[in-house]
């Protein structure tokens, strides 16, 4: 038995030394595996800090930028019947978006073809984050479905600031794919200021008289804030005299907004725009509307 057993350890090997030349190519590959981790987590964090070959947005103007706004409002201001400015947490009523409502009338129990629906635009060059397609708004016999699109178009300290469109013609049409046909993007996809990005679906009036866009943005934090991408003339000619409005300011898109609600300031504000006369006069349309 002892024998046995002095064979066996006679047998048995030494273990494999790992060399300082293994013990590098380890040390390595763990650091190259941390940092394409650390890379990916900040990609997601703060994706306005990377390029687009990176799926990054680092090309977006800076929030800044759009002190003087664009004159490309989301759709064409004469196809809109009824509006509503975005109502901050500290107004009586807080809504978290603005609203743009349509002309139902001038569509029949046919659908008509898309191109003769009202276009939605892009304000300025942006990309499109995400599309929904058939989403359920409400509860009940109150609910119906929705289609979307949310795009960064700005940034500010390597965050995105979001445009977002809740495109909601008040019906549930009962297919998940019809209002796919209006979705003119898709997600990743870089759009110019002017480009026609959806179209908006709207039910003949004895549907539904409701079809309305919602609009806003999301500031840094992805909170609810006003769309304060707009010139004050484009501003002015959504709303109209019987809208809320400051003497020095004119019409306002948003109403009394907190700090986080006012994307461009940073500060409360009973209306927006207000007077931006101590920012840079930088013209948008030289760098922040065409990225392709």
């Amino acid at each position: 038995m002892e024998m046995a057993a002095v064979a066996v350890e006679g047998d048995a090997k030494p273990k494999p030394k790992c060399t300082k030349k293994c013990r590098l190519i380890i040390g390595i590959t763990v650091f190259l595996i941390l940092s394409c981790g650390t890379v990916v987590a900040l990609r997601f964090v703060y994706p306005a800090l990377f390029p687009s070959w990176l799926g990054g947005t680092n090309f977006l103007c800076d929030i800044k930028k759009f002190s003087h706004g664009s004159d490309r409002f989301i759709v064409d201001i004469a196809d809109v019947q009824g509006r509503q400015p975005y109502y901050g947490v500290d107004s009586p009523f807080p809504h978290s978006g603005g609203h743009v409502s349509f002309y139902n009338d001038r569509y029949n129990i046919t659908v008509s073809p898309v191109e003769s629906y009202p276009p939605i635009y892009a304000p300025a060059g942006m990309k499109i984050n995400r599309i929904d397609t058939y989403f359920q708004v409400g509860s009940g016999v109150n609910a119906h479905r929705r289609y979307g699109i949310s795009a960064a178009i700005a940034k500010s300290g390597g965050k995105e600031i979001a445009l977002e469109y809740s495109i909601e013609p008040f019906v549930d049409t009962g297919d998940p794919d019809f209002y796919k046909q209006f979705i003119l993007v898709k997600a990743g996809d870089i759009v110019n200021k002017g480009d026609v990005i959806a179209y908006m679906y709207l039910p003949p009036e004895e549907v539904t008289t409701s079809s309305h866009i919602h609009y806003s943005s999301r500031n840094i934090d992805r909170e609810f804030a006003a769309a304060d991408f707009f010139t004050q003339t484009i501003v002015n000619q959504l709303f109209g005299s019987e809208f809320p409005s400051t003497e020095a300011a004119g019409r306002c898109i948003g109403v009394n907004v907190t700090a986080a609600e006012n994307i461009i300031e940073g500060s409360a504000s009973g209306c927006i725009p207000g007077d931006r006369s101590s920012f840079s006069a930088t013209d948008i349309d030289s760098e922040c509307n065409n990225y392709s």
